[in-house]
Order: structure tokens, then sequence, then C-alpha cells
């Protein structure tokens, strides 16, 4: 893969990441049920997603949603499935938590794309993912003397959803990301609307809503989603984790909830960890470039 293309997966999916941060915060902030949460989220994703479609390209918008093809759909079905257990792991946990819990994402990515798509990973990858996985047992200790386990297994599932996504992506690159992602948005919203019953949202938690579900998260996972065009899915999933540090620092600043020790330490370890992967993953790139 040509250097300018790898740097560019780096570049965008880590703007996307960057965008996609105040979104643990957002949702606190709106404060109503899950179900409500995910409904109003999921739809104002793919309300906006869908405009851009239309924007773009106009009377053959529908030709983007009928193309998606198998791997189209299956990211679909993984982001509404991600967008539930993402929902449900903020009002179970801390935010601290869920954030590094998502760690385990490049983990479902490099297996799934191993046996989806035959793709190795790189040892260097695999021994990240690794030292991740000793940093989320950390935490994983805490929130058994704390009562969070639900909460920590909601944020592995939105994890092993989210890498379901960029393989989807890496399958078939040719895919409108944006079709796919709304999609999956209006499937869960409809079924919440058939199934669910809806709390009653008021005052400026619309204004946080139209905010999350308007701008931050379908501007951030579009860009996220072209990542895996470039690079592979678990290393999309990697940095992904940069999330980790930079939603709990705004719950912390905004509403003071300050993380537990053993999620600090276990946080800690995997920032190290991206901190060493990603200096590497740079020296390479500069060395490649200078051949």
């Amino acid at each position: 893969m040509a250097f300018p293309d790898r740097l560019k997966g780096f570049a965008i999916t880590t703007l996307g990441v960057v965008i996609l941060s105040p979104d643990a915060l957002l949702i606190m902030l709106i404060g109503t049920d899950l179900w409500t949460m995910v409904f109003w989220r999921n739809l104002l994703v793919a309300l906006s997603l869908c405009a851009y479609l239309v924007h773009d390209h106009g009377r053959k918008t529908l030709a983007a949603y009928t193309g998606l093809g198998g791997y189209g759909c299956l990211g679909a079905v993984c982001f509404a499935g991600s967008s539930v257990f993402f929902v449900s792991a903020i009002g179970h946990t801390s935010v601290a938590n869920t954030m590094a819990i998502l760690g385990t994402a490049p983990l479902f990515a490099a297996v799934f794309s191993l046996a989806l798509l035959r793709e190795q990973v790189e040892r260097g990858t695999w021994l990240a993912i690794a030292s991740c996985l000793v940093g989320i047992g950390v935490i994983f200790s805490g929130s058994l003397k704390t009562g969070g386990l639900i909460g920590d297994l909601a944020a592995m599932g939105a994890a092993a959803s989210m890498a379901g996504v960029f393989v989807s992506v890496r399958a078939a690159p040719n895919v409108d990301n944006r079709a796919m992602l709304s999609l999956g948005g209006f499937a869960s919203a409809g079924a919440i609307l058939l199934f669910g019953s809806l709390a009653t949202v008021t005052g400026d938690a619309w204004l946080y809503l139209l905010l999350l579900g308007g701008v931050v998260v379908p501007i951030s996972l579009t860009l996220i989603t072209v990542g895996p065009r470039y690079i592979t899915a678990a290393e999309v999933s990697l940095i992904m984790l940069l999330e980790m540090v930079f939603s709990p620092f705004l719950v912390w600043l905004v509403l003071g909830l300050a993380p537990s020790l053993a999620t600090v330490a276990g946080a800690s370890v995997i920032l190290v960890t991206l901190t060493v992967y990603y200096t590497g993953v740079l020296v390479r790139l500069n060395s490649t470039a200078s051949d």
C-alpha cells in the first residue's frame, strides 16, 4: 500500500475520533432513558446522513442504498447494535470504563478480518492488542468490585459491533458509508418505535440531541469509516482508543465525575501502548517515504 494512502487513513480516522469525543458527555447531559436516547440519536444520525446523500447524489440516492450488498447490510446491522450497546454501557458503568473497554475492538477487528477477509495482522499490532487487553483486565477488576459489570459487558458488545462495521467497510470499499450508517440508524430507530415506548424529551436536552445526532456522530463516523479503505480494521480500532483519553476528560471537566483508580491505571496502560505503537508506525512510514 502506498505511503500517502496509509498516512491518509491514519489522519482521517484520527480526526473523526477527535470529533466523536463529546459523544459520551452529550449522552449524559441529555439524561433520558436508554431506548429514547438510542431512538433519537440514531434517527437524527440517519436523517443527517441521508440529507448528505441527497445533496451529493440527488435522484441517484436510492442507488446508494440498493448497492450496499451483503457486507454493506452487515455493517448497517453492526452499527445499529453498537449504538444500543454504547448507550447502555454509558447508563450502567462510568464513561471512563466504557471508553477503555472499547479497547477490545482491535482484537475483535483482527479476528474478524482474519476469519472473513483472510487478512493477516502485523505482529506489532497483535502485541499492541495484547497489551491493551492487560489494561482492560485491570479496569474489569475494578468494575467487579463496584457493580459495573453489566455496563462493562455492554461496552464490549459495542466494541465488537464497531469492529464489525470497520471490517464490513474493509470488505466493500466502494460502498457509500453514509448509506450503510443511515440504514442502520433507520432500522434501529424503527425497531424501537415499534416495540418500545419513548419518554418525553424537553428543554436543553433537545439542543444536546440535535448536536449529538445531527452533527457530532454523523460527521465523525463518516470520517472514521473512511479509514478502513486505507488501513486495516484493527488499526482503525486502535485509533478509536484515543476517545478513551478525550471522553472521560470532558466528562470530568464538565460534570466533575472522576474515574476510579483502577480505570486510571488500566487506561494508562492502554495510552502508553498506543503511544509506543504509533511512534513505531510513524517511524516506519517515514522510513518508507525516504526510500
